[in-house]
């Protein structure tokens, strides 16, 4: 049995990794269990961390006290499942992927995994890729803005310390200890850019490493979670006066969540910082990107010309959030904040019951679906004759066709002038970001119903 193991880094198409080989039907390959994300990072962070340390995770720690508790009852039975899972791999390759484990501060915690994966074999390969500093810098603030808290991200950029609200790469903290753990001939690192990946494509990348034969566009599962510049000025308006993330309960991530893919149907324009923001900040880096360009064996191919759309400061963004306040009052629908002008107290207001609706969603969601269960529990057991009726209804098929092409014109309208000649290429640009964009439908579906306006086919 072989055994991969990918550690990221964060922002480096783990998801898409990992929810393509989670699914693939592939004979020689046997993707640990855990979750439909794919992401073994809080199966790593549950089976391997100190046992006092546990709660600190802060996916763990949203779920609130009760999930807590019963934490290492599950590390045990996890344990358990998962050893009976490499047990029965037989000769095929197993792959475990989390991004946690090549976090600073899991050490004690990746010398156990290797630990335990080593009672299984001796053939285990390590596989990570690295971003260019800067495109790490940007994607890693906005991500942070999507699960922290207002202390995170809202610090006065004009301070000396506008590196504190930004989260470096720590390249060689990350993989000095993977190379030191598993020895560093068994430990493959990639730079993760468009000129680098075989294929230009992460995912195509993986599979070669591992010795896959290239998969087919439809294998292929691309998650792009990458927010618009007005969607993540609105982010940061909301963390920076709001209070931030609101968790504590069982659902809070995916209530969380909700709240941020709403917000991802606001904008077009790319978010970025200006080199002229970033460059203090990475010359303190210089060592550190140093000591990972010589481990790749060559310097980052990073662009060093600054996008039209950078922001020169964070106070930047709160410019560009206050022009968005019609469009957050047109989700809200009928529940528009009343008039005003767009200050960022009446934004704010208007973003933070946004966020209510979303988390409402969310949790009545959630309390349909126990309802519905606890209905057939009753008629199974003869207390009831009531149907259960309080699911949704799914999308019918002419919905999901009306979602699809208007995900279509969607992509068209924003890439016209990119568009390549060749229509397989076309395709395939298409294709590489067909997710985000159907959300994208989906919520513009959703709020052009909440103004009473329902979108039909027209027969041809």
């Amino acid at each position: 049995m072989k055994i991969i193991i990918h550690v990221g880094m964060p922002k480096t198409g783990s998801s898409s990794i990992q929810q393509t080989f989670a699914r693939l039907n592939h004979p020689d390959l046997k993707y640990i269990d855990w979750d439909a994300s794919g992401n073994h990072s809080a199966l790593f962070v549950l089976l391997f961390q100190d046992v006092d340390k546990l709660a600190e995770f802060h996916s763990f720690k949203a779920r609130g006290p009760e999930f807590i508790r019963d934490l290492p009852a599950l590390r045990e039975e996890w344990r358990e499942r998962i050893s009976r899972e490499l047990a029965n791999a037989d000769n095929k390759t197993v792959i475990f992927s989390g991004e946690a484990i090549s976090s600073p501060a899991f050490e004690n915690a990746a010398q156990r995994m290797h630990d335990f994966f080593a009672e299984f074999s001796h053939d285990i390969t390590v596989i990570g890729y690295s971003r260019p500093p800067s495109d790490f810098i940007t994607s890693a603030y906005q991500q942070n803005l999507k699960i922290k808290k207002v202390s995170s991200v809202s610090r006065n950029d004009k301070s000396p310390q506008l590196e504190a609200v930004l989260e470096m790469p720590r390249y060689r903290a990350r993989f000095e200890k993977i190379d030191r753990i598993f020895g560093r001939d068994a430990v493959r690192l990639r730079e993760f850019s468009r000129e680098s990946l075989f294929g230009s494509d992460v995912v195509q990348d993986f599979a070669h490493e591992i010795s896959v034969a290239p998969l087919a566009e439809d294998q292929i599962l691309r998650t792009n979670e990458s927010l618009s510049l007005e969607a993540v000025a609105l982010l940061y308006l909301h963390r920076k006066l709001s209070g931030g993330f609101v968790s504590g309960f069982k659902r809070a991530a995916e209530a969380n969540m909700a709240f941020i893919s709403r917000l991802a149907t606001i904008g077009r324009r790319k978010f970025a910082f200006s080199p002229q923001m970033l460059a203090p900040i990475l010359e303190k880096e210089r060592d550190d990107i140093a000591w990972m360009e010589e481990r790749l064996g060559h310097p980052f191919s990073e662009a060093g010309t600054a996008h039209p759309d950078a922001i020169g400061s964070l106070d930047d963004l709160t410019v560009i959030a206050l022009k968005q306040y019609d469009t957050v009052q047109e989700l809200l629908g009928k529940q528009a904040t009343s008039g005003g002008q767009a200050t960022t107290e009446t934004l704010v207001h208007a973003l933070e019951r946004l966020r209510e609706n979303c988390y409402l969603e969310v949790l009545n969601s959630a309390s349909q679906r126990r309802a519905k269960i606890a209905s057939r529990f009753l008629i199974e057991k003869g207390k009831s004759t009531m149907k259960a009726t309080t699911d949704r209804p799914e999308p019918t098929e002419a919905e999901l066709n009306i979602r699809r092409k208007l995900a279509h014109v969607l992509w068209i309208q924003e890439n016209e002038n990119t568009l390549p000649e060749d229509m397989d290429a076309r395709k395939e640009m298409f294709q590489s970001s067909k997710v985000g964009y159907l959300r994208r439908a989906r919520n513009l579906v959703q709020r052009l119903k909440n103004h009473g306006i329902e979108l039909t086919e027209q027969p041809d």
